[in-house]
């Protein structure tokens, strides 16, 4: 029907039907397309179905599985993407003159434009859905696996979601009368609270030592989109099954017994969202001026806010960008990348600056905003600083914090020495004495730490990450680095001194070398690997039984429990190297696992560690069992680089060329070059 006959229509009702179909038939491609491009998917299963039995297998809990998964983290972001082009195509209107114009002569009251255009827009919204759903349908009992229960809620679901993404469109289209703008509005509506706090907390983060990050999404509620895809999930429970095929071989395979979506209640908390949002953008429809056509901000009370707000934005995401540019390079040290104040506080004052005036111009639609607008931009630039300084002063104690004992449930780790090359010890711990020990450790880092320095060439560095599980679900963590000289470690009370002990923790040692020890799990043999043949000087390996693997193990927990793992970590370097010995000890495990049918099945796992000269009851066991012996030796680092150090008289061959002690065929052994030996360490 022409425009023509809609406006010779004089009936006035808050429902148009000549203008629904007119929107849908003119914007056919939109949801012509989606419909489209959704409905591949169940097409092609279907085809698959048709030939072959490829799909006879699949049982309906898998299916419903997959509904909830494209639920859950496919329909969010698809409706987010395509409620944006809905809402342009029911309101383009609003963004030229001449049509808004005609729109709002035409004999339809504003009531009756909103409710049609509305209905309009959600009905291309749920158009391509539907075309899925119904293919789904057919797919599901072509194929034997149907659920209508989980399709009927998959289906509510897709309703709820596509009404609220539609609804925050229609708010934002009714707040811009610029189509550009309407893009940048909407995404920014779905993204700007997680943001502005993830920016805030990194900026905080780079003040504070020690402080990975201080994002903690307590805003991503404020994020619709971040905020589903992060709570809302599916879950399924499973077995294992044992299946036997045709050759006598078996396997085990994963059947799904049920699917459920965790945290469904989201959906219609923001469906009812959505009403709000949708009853809010009514009221700005209704006032709304026709002569707002073309304004980036379209609410005349919204545009300080937008004025001020990209400001604010600028000077968090163009003043990091800014300082990383110029400045971050001159206040770094060990210890971590720790921002200077005053270059901070100019970077963010600038990019803020900046920000104003281009918000300005663009709600001016002018270059000419500079003399109407410097007390504005003063007003900015204070803020920026002002905003600087508040996150440097740390005003609620973030870089300081250290938690209760009794407020956490464990403490993960990973610690490293540098610059010399030493195992990591890592682990986690519950126990209440090793836990007031890292706490107490904790404490000391931050007593010791006088801020970013240069490096001094007698210093050596330690890392030490903390993760924090808290009772309440939180988890915190810090990072630190910190430089130490070798004296400070026989320092009673110093930071490195208390690491180098709390590293041959019996409840430390054994999660950093038997961490998956909870399973039940029976012992089956063990290699050790660089044993040292000094009469070939060769390399070699051995194995161990059953009885001889659980002797060996026997001697390694009598080790660890009388805190001999770990000495060597913090001892300097040449003592280091004389007591770490090259070679490797490799436990092997099977453990079975139950599941739900009452049917158990066996897994592999092993434990490597290395040892010192400190772990003496180990050495007695690896001598008792003959591993260790006059032709089979293993060799501490110092050792092993002795037999690479090649006097400077021998170093060179008749040519003057360089003999490389660590290839074959040349190997030495102490006195002489053999080059009868092929294989080196």
């Amino acid at each position: 029907m022409s425009w023509e006959a809609l406006i010779m229509q004089s009936k006035i009702s808050y429902f148009n039907g000549t203008l629904f179909r007119k929107n849908l038939m003119r914007f056919w491609p939109l949801w012509g397309g989606a419909s489209l491009a959704g409905a591949l998917v169940p097409i092609a299963m279907l085809m698959e179905i048709l030939r072959s039995s490829r799909y006879g297998d699949i049982a309906t809990p898998e299916m419903t599985a997959l509904f909830y998964a494209v639920l859950t983290k496919g329909v969010p972001i698809i409706s987010l993407l395509y409620a944006i082009l809905c809402a342009l195509a029911v309101w383009h209107y609003l963004y030229n003159a001449r049509s808004v114009s005609m729109y709002h002569s035409l004999p339809i009251l504003r009531q009756g434009l909103f409710v049609t255009n509305f209905l309009s827009g959600m009905t291309m919204m749920l158009i391509p859905y539907l075309v899925v759903g119904l293919l789904t349908l057919v797919t599901s009992i072509v194929g034997g696996f149907l659920d209508l229960p989980g399709l009927a809620l998959t289906a509510l679901g897709v309703i709820g979601l596509s009404f609220f993404y539609f609804s925050t469109a229609t708010l934002v289209a009714f707040i811009t009368g610029n189509p550009f703008a309407l893009a940048g509005l909407y995404f920014i509506f779905h993204f700007l609270a997680a943001t502005l706090e993830w920016l805030l907390s990194v900026i905080m983060a780079g003040f504070y030592y020690g402080v990975e990050h201080a994002y903690s999404g307590f805003v991503e509620w404020l994020s619709p989109t971040i905020y589903l895809t992060i709570n809302l999930n599916a879950e399924t429970s499973s077995h294992y099954e044992t299946f036997t095929v045709s050759t006598g071989k078996t396997y085990e395979e994963m059947v799904i017994d049920a699917a459920h979506i965790v945290n469904g209640h989201l959906i219609l908390l923001y469906a009812l969202a959505g009403v709000g949002l949708t009853a809010l953008a009514w009221l700005l429809y209704k006032n709304r001026r026709s002569e707002s056509a073309g304004d980036v901000i379209a609410v005349g009370w919204m545009k300080p806010v937008f004025r001020y707000g990209v400001s604010v934005c600028m000077a968090l995401c163009g003043g990091l960008g800014l300082y990383y540019v110029l400045f971050d390079n001159f206040y770094s040290d060990l210890s971590g990348s720790n921002f200077a104040f005053l270059p901070m506080a100019f970077c963010m004052a600038f990019a803020g600056l900046l920000g104003f005036y281009i918000a300005s111009m663009l709600l001016a639609k002018s270059l000419h905003v500079f003399r109407t607008t410097w007390k504005g931009a003063i007003a900015a630039v204070v803020a920026a600083a002002a905003l600087c300084g508040l996150a440097a002063a740390d005003p609620i104690g973030l870089e300081r914090w250290v938690p209760a004992l009794d407020e956490i449930e464990s403490i993960s780790f990973v610690q490293n020495r540098f610059p010399i090359n030493v195992p990591s010890c890592s682990g986690n711990v519950r126990e209440p004495e090793t836990l007031q020990a890292f706490l107490d450790l904790h404490e000391t880092i931050l007593a010791e730490y006088r801020g970013p320095r240069p490096e001094q060439s007698d210093e050596e560095y330690s890392s030490l990450r903390l993760v924090y599980c808290l009772k309440n679900g939180r988890t915190v963590i810090r990072d630190y680095r910190f430089t130490y000289k070798i004296d400070d470690i026989q320092t009673d009370g110093s930071a490195i001194q208390k690491l180098a002990e709390i590293v041959t923790l019996p409840e430390v040692q054994l999660d950093n070398i038997f961490y998956d020890r909870d399973n039940d799990r029976q012992i089956t043999g063990g290699t050790i690997s660089g044993l040292y043949d000094p009469k070939t000087g060769e390399s070699k390996d051995c194995t161990l039984s059953e009885n001889e693997a659980k002797t060996l193990e026997a001697a390694i927990l009598r080790d660890i429990n009388a805190g001999h793992f770990g000495q060597s970590l913090y001892l300097p370097v040449e003592e280091h190297e004389k007591a770490a010995y090259t070679g490797r000890i490799m436990l092997y495990y099977i453990y079975n696992v139950q599941y739900a049918d009452g049917s158990t099945s066996y897994r592999n796992s092993s434990n490597s560690l290395s040892i010192s000269t400190y772990c003496t009851e180990t050495l007695q066991a690896l001598r008792e069992l003959g591993v260790i012996s006059e032709n089979q030796q293993l060799l501490t680092q110092a050792e092993l680089n002795n037999l690479f150090t090649v006097p400077a008289d021998e170093a060179f061959d008749g040519d003057g060329d360089y003999i490389d002690p660590y290839s074959a065929p040349y190997f030495y052994d102490g006195t002489t070059i053999i080059p009868e030996a092929q294989e080196a360490f």
